[in-house]
């Protein structure tokens, strides 16, 4: 069989040569486009994978502080009352539990009944500073009295006030613990040790401790984020 080519029929060819070139052309520039993409789309979830492990590991790292404050505020008040059920037998019948402002004694009582109602004592206040922050899920708005109320009762904040509560009660009920912890060493060395006085100007520390939480716990609620 002959093929004869003619011009025109050259012409064809190199036209159809041409056009199957420009499709070429633009189907890897399109293969190019979609690499871009799929780049930055990969990129883009890495960044996100990055950041989310990050949050991730900073709440853990707050919850475990949070159950480390928590753990040492309870662990205090079993040692106060373990430190007066052990020291219990030493005390004498009728124990000073009360002093002036010169640190002599002007109160007693006698130490069964010390040994109860301190021991109920150290209960109520570590009952009260664990329990607040969970009660207030429950209680109603108009029950609650905190600075920028609308905004910490809020669906979305609610959670967080709590948690923020809850540091701040733990460590005044841990600070209060280790207080009433010191005042029963102070009474069992006037009472065992026969010293004159107590020293009434340690009560200090302690009151600065607590009311800079006091304080730092309103600048806190005051700043809304």
């Amino acid at each position: 069989m002959c093929l004869k080519l003619t011009e025109s029929t050259v012409d064809e060819c190199a036209a159809r040569c041409e056009a199957s070139q420009e499709h070429l052309t633009i189907t890897s520039a399109q293969r190019a486009t979609w690499n871009r993409l799929f780049a930055t789309a990969a990129y883009s979830s890495a960044i996100f994978l990055a950041e989310f492990r990050s949050v991730r590991r900073i709440y853990e790292e707050r919850k475990y502080r949070m159950r480390i404050l928590k753990y040492t505020f309870l662990v205090s008040a079993i040692v106060f009352i373990l430190l007066q059920i052990i020291y219990y037998p030493q005390m004498p019948d009728n124990v000073a539990i009360h002093f002036n402002a010169k640190g002599e004694v002007n109160g007693w009582m006698q130490k069964n009944t010390n040994l109860v109602i301190s021991c109920l004592i150290i209960i109520i206040i570590t009952s009260t500073f664990l329990g607040v922050p969970s009660l207030i899920r429950s209680l109603s708005p108009d029950l609650i009295n905190i600075p920028k109320k609308e905004y910490w009762l809020g669906e979305s904040n609610k959670e967080r006030l709590i948690e923020i509560l809850s540091k701040y009660l733990y460590s005044i009920g841990l600070a209060t613990n280790l207080f009433m912890i010191f005042v029963f060493d102070q009474l069992y060395r006037f009472n065992i040790h026969a010293i004159d006085k107590v020293s009434i100007i340690t009560i200090v520390p302690f009151m600065i401790v607590v009311f800079g939480i006091v304080i730092h716990l309103f600048i806190r609620l005051n700043k809304c984020a």
